[in-house]
């Protein structure tokens, strides 16, 4: 009796193709869910961000509180 391609898929594969799947439908439905100009304003904010950090030589991420208050301060 042959056995069927399902059968010969591990367990754990088969649950990485499930995390993988979700991980992407939820991708989507964040990216979905804001419009194109507020993505677009996010990513200029984040740039304008990290440039200043940069700028000063601190790490943007994780961003600690006093760097984020000096930023907002500027």
């Amino acid at each position: 009796m042959p056995i069927s391609k399902a059968a010969s898929v591990s367990p754990r594969a088969c649950a990485m193709n499930l995390l993988e799947r979700d991980g992407r439908a939820a991708r989507d439905y964040a990216r979905e869910s804001l419009s194109p100009a507020t993505r677009r304003a996010y990513r200029t904010d984040a740039d304008t961000f990290i440039a200043w950090c940069r700028a000063r030589g601190v790490d943007a991420l994780p961003a600690e509180p006093e760097i984020v208050a000096s930023f907002l301060t500027h």
